[in-house]
């Protein structure tokens, strides 16, 4: 009796650690279902996701993505969201909110060389340090940095970091109004300057990237400007009466970027129409405008590429771009199906292209999981709205729940 006794203990323990075992496993699978998407970091030719909504947190909606929106990458690897206010996404992939936007109607931004970043705001740029103080860098920011604008204010936190009111002259008035006295809105020849502190720029400013010889350029309602302590001096009028993003919806034209040699980059339509070729306009740091040259048959790219929307665009660290673009597969070349959406990540350079990322879906999707790298030619989720790009390294964010990140070299 004993032994039957002891062997019934002994089954019953046994079945009470099996149960133990099977909840242990449940909790960790349910943890790992919430915490997303584990990171796998991508080889050369790869993609895997970088960030999912749920491990994001700290108030980034990776879901939208508008003029006023941006991302790039610090030296250090960090990547830096704007979403109105800004975050930074550690090499760790942690999230942190690094600046309150307050009463400030954002504008993009830029990581400079020391590792602060510099984000546009309506009248001036704002420099933004590792502990979350702003100060002036170009222009006369509104408000200035300290001054608090508007009821509800108080705190910093965004009541008015949104730009539907205005703030980037959508409707017409807030540029208008100032268009009569910026130099960005008048017909000023290139060379003009604007010092820190004096006549605002023409609505929002947009830092685009720097040059070599470490002068941050910059658009606003009209122009850009290469901003060298403190002082903005006009390279080029906006080529495109249309290149110029002031809207606060998701509908906007492509936002302009620049490259490392401090080439700027716009696309010749707000409204995003079909045509890779002759729809990007390249800007030379003397001013000289000429379109693109794109070859008319890419490898990777099964037909003309002129039946395809660009969407986004992000300097190569180079003198290059790199451009997403999209177009439908039915009946027009694309990867062979008979239906859905194709997206292409293309590199160009040199009057050369090369696809380095492919995305294949009946349709626009907000989810994707990815338990391992993938190969980014073979990707079976959309791609996201906006780019960032440093070190061979892309990462791709924005209109979904999730951030992307391929490995291009």
């Amino acid at each position: 009796m004993t032994g039957r006794g002891g062997r019934a203990r002994a089954g019953v323990v046994a079945l009470a650690v099996l149960l133990v075992l099977a909840g242990v496993v449940a909790l960790v699978k349910y943890e790992r279902r919430d915490k997303g998407t584990p990171y796998v970091p991508p080889r050369a030719g790869q993609a895997s996701i970088l960030l999912t909504a749920d491990q994001a947190g700290s108030g980034l909606d990776l879901n939208t993505i508008r003029a006023d929106d941006g991302m790039a990458f610090a030296p250090d690897g960090s990547l830096y969201v704007l979403r109105t206010d800004l975050f930074r996404v550690s090499p760790d992939r942690k999230v942190s909110r690094v600046w309150r936007a307050g009463a400030y109607a954002t504008g993009g931004l830029t990581v400079l060389p020391d590792g602060t970043v510099a984000v546009g705001v309506r009248g001036g740029v704002l420099r933004i340090d590792a502990h979350g103080k702003a100060s002036t860098l170009a222009g006369s920011p509104d408000p200035a940095p300290g001054k608090k604008k508007g009821k509800g204010d108080d705190d910093g936190a965004g009541t008015g970091g949104t730009s539907g009111t205005g703030g980037t002259g959508s409707t017409g008035g807030d540029s208008g109004a100032k268009g009569a006295a910026g130099p960005a809105g008048s017909t000023d020849a290139t060379g003009s300057t604007l010092p820190a502190g004096s006549t605002a720029f023409v609505g929002v400013a947009r830092p685009l990237g720097t040059r070599p010889d470490g002068a941050l350029l910059v658009q606003d309602f009209s122009a850009v400007y290469a901003v060298e302590d403190g002082t903005a001096t006009k390279v080029l009028d906006t080529p495109v009466a249309s290149a110029y993003l002031n809207t606060d919806t998701d509908t906007d034209a492509v936002r302009p970027t620049a490259d490392a040699a401090g080439d700027v980059y716009f696309v010749a339509a707000a409204d995003h129409v079909a045509g890779l070729s002759h729809r990007i306009t390249r800007v030379t740091p003397s001013g000289e405008s000429a379109p693109l040259p794109i070859p008319k048959r890419i490898p990777g790219l099964p037909g003309d590429p002129d039946r395809l929307t660009v969407q986004s665009l992000a300097g190569d660290g180079a003198d290059g771009v790199y451009v997403d673009a999209v177009g439908g597969s039915g009946g027009s070349g694309g990867s062979g199906s008979t239906g859905g959406l194709d997206d292409y990540i293309v590199h160009l350079h040199d009057g050369k292209a090369r696809v380095v990322g492919h995305s294949h879906t009946a349709a626009h999707v907000l989810d994707c999981t990815l338990p391992h790298a993938v190969s980014a030619l073979e990707l079976p989720c959309s791609l996201p709205a906006g780019m960032a790009y440093r070190d061979g390294r892309l990462a791709l964010d924005g209109m979904v729940h999730y951030t992307l990140e391929v490995a291009v070299s």
